[in-house]
């Protein structure tokens, strides 16, 4: 009698122990989900606080203009290269050889 009462009492036990080490795993399960959670909303923080960080280093700033332009004119089918190299020669001569800015109109 004395055995049998042991025996269901160490089966007791043991059951009991597994049923109070579920209820630990359940209970570890949580935290570890809680815990989790806040990683990730910390790695979120700190990610925000690296990236403000890595964009304050750049400064992405000013404005951004645009100038089109056009130029249209005529030219003539034939220019007289020659003058104009003999026009240019002769007023440097003239402005060196009389200490005059300009020649008189």
């Amino acid at each position: 009698m004395f055995r049998k009462s042991l025996i269901c009492l160490v089966i007791i036990a043991l059951t009991g122990g597994i049923a109070i080490f579920a209820a630990d795993d359940v209970t570890t399960a949580e935290e570890i989900s809680d815990l989790q959670d806040q990683i990730k909303d910390l790695e979120k923080r700190v990610m925000k606080n690296e990236r403000k960080s890595a964009l304050d280093r750049i400064n992405f700033t000013g404005d951004f203009r645009v100038e089109a332009n056009s130029i249209s004119t005529t030219t003539p089918d034939h220019f007289n290269g020659m003058q104009l190299q003999n026009l240019m020669v002769n007023t440097m001569f003239y402005m060196g050889a009389t200490q005059s800015p300009m020649p008189p109109a």
